[in-house]
């Protein structure tokens, strides 16, 4: 494979009626077409479901979590760098003995292993699965991890999961009854395995980590700070990005209030130079993407790049994320 030295923009583009991945030039702004999209029966995103997460690795494979509602039928799609129209995934990881359901976010390594969260088939059973680099059919995780419970909760949900250098971020909350009794986001080391005892949590007063309130994640360069996206009313009625350095609770950054634009944020990723991109609908057939450079990623703050309008084709995006230009 020969690398370019720009990145790929990809942004899910999911609704009842509608699966489809969008493909945009680096710094994409304004209202401009997609270089490629991805669509069609051969691509195994029927309308019967939606894009839950995607993420790329390292040598520019596409990976999108696919489901039906409720996260049944979960299967991973992977596609090759480069895909476009209507084109079949190079791989699917699904079956009985992936344990995949509820599906909530994903990230990969710099080695290519693949990160799921998921909450099990019965939706009870927060883990995070640990694939193979070039995982391929009905194959089991090479481990799992899964968040302590705490005394006072009965099982536990994981919202999303991000992985940052040698280290792997999860949004997680343990929960009773229904309901979740203690939030956070728990920081592993890369080779976490079983139920494993975080390095640190980061949530507790100070953090603005409420009750089910991290919707997901994002790493920002360098892998020791994460960004999560709040939404605890009456708190965070706009939806707030915070930021996180290496186990510590409080934020260090808060990215929010009319001037950015969020509505309904739905993803987060960042470039190598560290612009911040998060994937926003308004529930009203209307896309966009709001791009802030790194000297922009503080307070009620103007976008520094808008990507909306009927030519970018975005409808409902439901996840956004970057990865390598491969020729």
């Amino acid at each position: 494979m020969v690398y370019s030295q720009g990145f790929s923009l990809y942004v899910a583009n999911s609704s009842p009626s509608l699966n489809q991945i969008l493909v945009f030039a680096p710094y994409a702004n304004g209202n401009v077409a997609p270089v490629r999209v991805i669509e069609g029966p051969l691509t195994e995103m029927p309308a019967t479901g939606e894009i839950g997460a995607l993420v790329t690795g390292p040598e520019g494979y596409l990976y999108v979590y696919w489901g039906e509602v409720g996260g049944v039928n979960a299967a991973i799609l992977v596609f090759a760098p480069q895909a476009s129209g209507n084109v079949a995934p190079v791989r699917i990881i699904a079956g009985s003995n992936t344990q995949l359901g509820g599906y909530r976010g994903m990230d990969v390594d710099i080695l290519g292993r693949l990160y799921v969260a998921s909450n099990g088939p019965t939706l009870t059973t927060g883990e995070i699965l640990v694939f193979a680099d070039g995982a391929n059919g009905n194959v089991a995780p090479i481990r799992t991890i899964y968040p302590q419970i705490p005394a006072n909760a009965s099982y536990a949900n994981v919202f999303d999961v991000a992985v940052g250098g040698k280290l792997i971020y999860v949004a997680d909350a343990a929960c009773s009854e229904g309901k979740a009794v203690d939030t956070s986001i728990d920081v592993f080391s890369i080779n976490a395995h079983g139920v494993s005892t975080p390095s640190c949590k980061i949530g507790g007063s100070g953090s603005h980590i409420a009750s089910g309130n991290v919707q997901f994640l994002a790493t920002a360069p360098g892998g020791d700070r994460v960004w999560a996206l709040m939404f605890a009313p009456p708190v965070d009625t706009t939806r707030t990005f915070r930021a996180y350095n290496y186990c510590d609770s409080h934020p260090v950054a808060t990215l929010g209030g009319a001037n950015t634009g969020f509505n309904g944020p739905t993803g987060a990723a960042f470039d190598a130079k560290g612009y911040l991109y998060v994937s926003d609908q308004t529930w009203s057939g209307d896309g966009t993407v709001w791009i802030f450079a790194p000297t922009d990623q503080n307070g009620n703050v103007t976008p520094t790049f808008v990507l909306q309008g009927s030519n970018t084709q975005l409808l409902d995006p439901l996840g956004i994320t970057i990865g390598p230009t491969v020729i």
